[in-house]
C-alpha cells in the first residue's frame, strides 16, 4: 500500500481555526476537518479492502486517487484500478 501525499497545514491556518475571533476561524476549521475526515475514510475503507467510494465530495478525496476509486453518484468512476487485495 502507497501512503498518500502528504499534507502541510500553514501555521496561519492553525492559529485561524484554534482563534474564535479570527478573520478567518470558520474556514479554517472547516478545511481542518475536511482534510481529517477524508483520510479517516480512505483509511477505513482500506482497512476493510473497500476499494470504491460513492460521495459528492469528490474534491475532498482526489489525492487519494491512487489508492482508491472515486464516483460521484450518476458520474463514471475515477482513479487508478481498485488496489489489490495483498
Amino acid at each position: 500500500m502507497e501512503d498518500a501525499e502528504p499534507l502541510f497545514v500553514d501555521t496561519n491556518v492553525l492559529v485561524h481555526a484554534n482563534v474564535a475571533k479570527a478573520p478567518c476561524h470558520e474556514q479554517a476549521l472547516t478545511a481542518l476537518k475536511t482534510s481529517h475526515r477524508a483520510g479517516h475514510v480512505v483509511a477505513t475503507m482500506l482497512a476493510y479492502d473497500l476499494g470504491l467510494l460513492l460521495t459528492y465530495n469528490v474534491d475532498d478525496f482526489k489525492r487519494f486517487g491512487e489508492l482508491i476509486r472515486i464516483q460521484e453518484p450518476g458520474l463514471q468512476p475515477t482513479g487508478d484500478e481498485l488496489p489489490q487485495p495483498q
